[in-house]
């Protein structure tokens, strides 16, 4: 009896160590790392950083990551980078967050490969969530849902894309690799992913030089490069002056800043559309990209005070309400009439064999017709060009001109007799300057002789133009581009 009261002693003596080891913490175990990410619903770039931690996460469960939209409030309006569709995509996010918060990461993959104004449909139906009645319930909760989101960047201070891990901002690029390595660091080596180190280094990264001087160094655009990143992950950056760059001939660095991106077989491969489209520059053993929509100074150039170039396409809406707006300054002296302003055209010109030239416009044959008509009145009646540009403009893709010209007082033959052989002429020489400066958005100026700049948001912010009224523009920085 004894020995049965021993076994049973025994039996329920393992049986409760066994719970006890079962119970007991396992020390070992990864502790969730936690991935915020802030962004426009719309923005590619967040999208980009999105799928890279989704897809860490889905390697590694010990990831979490929680998707927050972004919103801004203008006094009572809400306001988005992409418009409505944008702000109503929001609501949506935030209405899953509150909702149906397991499904929110199948939501977000699903509408990450349908982003056209309809797609969250799709989205919905791949995260099992009723369409009909989740869209009744955003409606109904609109206004109640943009205001938690906002809340939420309000207390954290968010206003951009961000992204924190366990609290951290994350300043990596907006590729896995390092998304991928600084995931590693946080966690236990035994569940770290192989980053292949020894065998990435043998790869051969480009160079990319973001070039520069004293003047210019505070112009240098961050987005150029994420945009080159999106092509080139692991490309060598650094920075440099001008004055210091080990090229043949600096003279052919046409604008500062300057994006100088080293060739190779898989640079060649990557871009062969853009380079076929002679979008670079080629110097030695680099590309040469300038960024058009920034401010830049051409390099070389002195500074001529009192001097504005302006440059446009006669049928863009955006060049018209820049010449719009300059004319308007000039007759209410807002600006010195010392300032000497010349307008030029923004277009392409080829000749044949037998030298006969061909022009091209980004709005047509009509857009490249006019510009040469306004190159003949500038040399023919100089003191009515802005006349006509003002009467013109109010409805510049008319095929009326003539009644235009005579109301200002321009004798239309003469404009017709010179078209073939002054005015083309005029137009050619116009379009290669354009074209030699790298110029193709509509309205781009020179100001000074030396400093471009893109839009009439920019211009003003030079004292000669500060008072420029844009108030009727909804964007001032906005034009067409080639």
């Amino acid at each position: 009896m004894k020995k049965i009261f021993n076994m049973a002693f025994m039996v329920q003596f393992l049986f409760l160590s066994i719970n006890t080891i079962a119970v007991e913490p396992d020390k070992s175990k990864t502790k969730n790392i936690v991935v915020d990410m802030y962004f426009e619903p719309f923005d590619a770039k967040a999208w980009q950083n999105y799928l890279n931690f989704d897809l860490i996460r889905r390697k590694n469960r010990s990831v979490k990551l929680n998707p927050y939209p972004i919103i801004m409030k203008d006094k009572n309006n809400w306001i988005s980078s992409h418009g409505e569709i944008e702000v109503k995509e929001v609501a949506r996010i935030e209405g899953i967050i509150k909702k149906y918060p397991s499904k929110l990461n199948d939501y977000m993959i699903a509408r990450s490969l349908y982003m056209s104004v309809e797609g969250w449909k799709d989205a919905l139906l791949y995260a099992q969530i009723n369409p009909l009645e989740f869209e009744n319930y955003i409606n109904q909760n609109k206004n109640m849902l943009l205001n938690e989101a906002y809340s939420r960047l309000d207390k954290n201070k968010i206003s951009s894309m961000s992204v924190f891990i366990n609290g951290s901002p994350y300043k990596g690029s907006n590729g896995i690799s390092e998304a991928m390595a600084t995931i590693n660091s946080l966690l236990p080596a035994g569940e770290r992913f192989n980053l292949y180190s020894d065998e990435f280094a043998k790869f051969k990264k480009p160079k990319f030089i973001v070039l520069s001087d004293s003047n210019t160094k505070d112009w240098i655009n961050p987005n150029v490069e994420m945009i080159f990143k999106r092509f080139f992950t692991s490309m060598d950056v650094s920075t440099a002056d001008i004055s210091g760059i080990d090229i043949s001939d600096k003279s052919k660095i046409k604008m500062l800043p300057a994006y100088m991106l080293e060739k190779n077989d898989l640079v060649d491969e990557a871009l062969a559309g853009a380079i076929a489209q002679n979008v670079f520059d080629v110097i030695d053993n680099y590309y040469v990209y300038y960024d058009q929509n920034s401010r830049a100074i051409l390099n070389g150039k002195k500074k001529e005070p009192n001097k504005l170039e302006l440059f446009v396409m006669s049928h863009c809406p955006f060049g018209v309400m820049a010449e719009n707006s300059i004319i308007d300054a000039v007759d209410k002296g807002l600006i010195s009439k010392k300032i000497h302003i010349n307008i030029h055209y923004i277009g392409d010109v080829s000749k044949t064999s037998d030298g006969t030239m061909s022009f091209r416009s980004l709005h047509g044959d009509d857009e490249w017709q006019e510009d040469a008509r306004q190159l003949l009145i500038k040399k023919f009646y100089p003191d009515k060009l802005f006349a006509y540009l003002k009467e013109r403009n109010k409805d510049y893709t008319s095929s009326n001109w003539k009644d235009v010209a005579y109301k200002v007082g321009i004798d239309t033959k003469t404009i017709e007799d010179n078209f073939e052989t002054v005015g083309k002429k005029m137009l050619e020489d116009d379009f290669n300057y354009t074209n030699t400066l790298r110029i193709a958005t509509s309205p781009t100026f020179i100001v000074d002789g030396n400093a471009v700049v893109v839009g009439l948001g920019q211009l003003k912010a030079f004292d000669d133009y500060k008072n420029l009224n844009i108030s009727n523009q909804p964007n001032s920085n906005a034009g067409c581009g080639q």
